[in-house]
């Protein structure tokens, strides 16, 4: 119920007013990771975490989800010896059950269809950025003509 109530207090004070202040949202985690965390990780009923994530996003869902997959084992390279965090903590058997959960394809996968960008994390993480620019510049064009248009609209009906 943490996640849910700090999920509920994000979207509510930041991604919200941001929305609706016509900006851009980029989160590093959303409800794709809440699934592949609590549901594949933990077990945890997808349906449960799924109202759970109804009730606190208000059904906001992201436009795109950019998913880069790295082996666990590059993963735990990279943290370079640093302590292991709570859910790092929780050990290898988890961790991968949670990539397996989030992977494209999965039967509770954190994302859909069209809505998501799939790609290989094992760049460089400077280099990472690139990997999905396709798919960015072409939802930044979508927007820009929705919003074009939606602007040529109401120049219109006002005129």
């Amino acid at each position: 119920l943490l996640y849910a109530a700090d999920r509920a207090q994000h979207v509510a004070g930041v991604i919200r007013p941001a929305l609706e202040a016509g900006d851009w949202v980029l989160c590093d985690r959303f409800t794709g990771s809440t699934v592949a965390y609590q549901g594949s990780g933990r077990g945890l009923p997808l349906e449960r975490i799924a109202a759970l994530e109804g009730f606190a996003t208000g059904g906001l869902e992201p436009d795109l989800t950019l998913w880069l997959e790295l082996p666990l084992d590059e993963s735990l390279r990279r943290r370079r010896g640093r302590a292991a965090d709570r859910i790092e903590a929780s050990g290898h058997a988890f961790l991968e059950r949670v990539a397996a959960g989030g992977r494209p394809g999965a039967a509770n996968g954190a994302a859909a269809g069209d809505r998501l960008a799939a790609g290989r994390g094992r760049a460089a993480p400077p280099s990472l950025s690139g990997s999905p620019t396709g798919r960015i510049l072409g939802a930044l064009a979508a927007w820009h003509k929705s919003h074009r248009s939606a602007a040529t609209n109401k120049r219109g009906a006002s005129a």
